[in-house]
């Protein structure tokens, strides 16, 4: 077990209930959650199997699982496997799995929407020798109307005309409809409406997932938070980890303002800052700090 700070301690021992931990880079955001899920089982007599760990890539869920697992081992503990490590997205696939017995060949993939997409701009006649770029930005804008619950008729296109943009967005819906598809925020949708319409189901996920433990928060959208809030329910066991000052991923739907705002959804939150950075030196600290600081928000 590595030696930790005293921030990082006061982020790991805090009491049950909301919390925000604000953490920059290089600030040990993987070992605060990896020992906070181990707090949980050792100190708060949480069942590892009610713990859920959350992030935004497979590749980031997979090291915290890795490193969770050789600390436990390390510790003696043979209950690592029991704590569930995953995206956002592999959480709400699991809950709809379960109830409406999707497969994977279900979800439509990266690469599978940007190929329809283009096919479909080359359907309506337009003619881009951007056409692949334009994909990838009207790719974008889906996520955004969608992930946002933005209606499409109040929603300006940046990539191309709002009537191009509307009538690629039904062809693309219609299309999936006919393959029996879901992108990935046609999973956060039907999910949100799974739970909020059907009580039942959304309180044997609240047993089964007791503590959600979510890192990159300010990548979170507005109805991957809303899901979240209905999971963690009457408790209100939301451990989130993020960094305030970054917000790289709203070409996709993230809304750091969801971060910002946390602490106003959650009156009775604790809020603990990681001020410790173990991986730049001074010089970039000092840097980023004259950069940042002119942030208004």
């Amino acid at each position: 077990m590595p030696e930790l700070t005293a921030f990082q301690k006061e982020a790991v021992f805090l009491g049950p209930g909301p919390a925000m931990i604000l953490a920059g880079p290089g600030s040990g955001k993987t070992v605060v959650i990896t020992q906070r899920a181990a707090c949980l089982i050792d100190r708060m007599q949480v069942r590892p199997e009610q713990i859920m760990v959350a992030t935004f890539s497979k590749a980031a869920a997979l090291m915290m699982k890795e490193r969770f697992l050789v600390m436990r081992a390390q510790a003696g503990k043979d209950d690592g496997r029991k704590v569930s490590f995953g995206t956002l997205h592999a959480l709400f696939f699991a809950i709809l799995r379960a109830s409406f017995h999707y497969t994977a060949e279900s979800i439509l993939q990266g690469e599978q929407k940007l190929s329809l997409l283009h096919s479909l701009i080359k359907r309506q006649g337009l003619q881009r020798e951007d056409e692949k770029e334009l994909a990838g930005a009207i790719a974008n804008e889906i996520s955004i109307v969608k992930s946002g619950q933005i209606a499409i008729e109040n929603y300006y296109a940046k990539s191309c005309s709002e009537d191009f943009f509307r009538q690629i967005y039904k062809a693309y819906e219609q299309a999936l409809e006919q393959g029996g598809l879901l992108d990935f925020d046609d999973m956060q949708q039907k999910c949100y409406l799974l739970l909020t319409q059907r009580p039942d189901i959304l309180q044997a996920w609240q047993k089964r997932f007791t503590h959600i433990l979510i890192d990159e928060f300010q990548d979170i959208n507005l109805i991957q938070f809303k899901i979240v809030q209905l999971l963690a329910g009457p408790s209100e066991n939301l451990y989130c980890v993020g960094d305030d000052d970054q917000s790289i991923y709203r070409f996709r739907g993230a809304n750091p303002a969801i971060m910002m705002q946390f602490m106003q959804t959650y009156p009775n939150a604790s809020q603990t800052l990681l001020q410790d950075n173990f991986r730049s030196g001074e010089p970039i600290m000092e840097a980023a700090g004259r950069l940042i600081c002119h942030n208004q928000k």
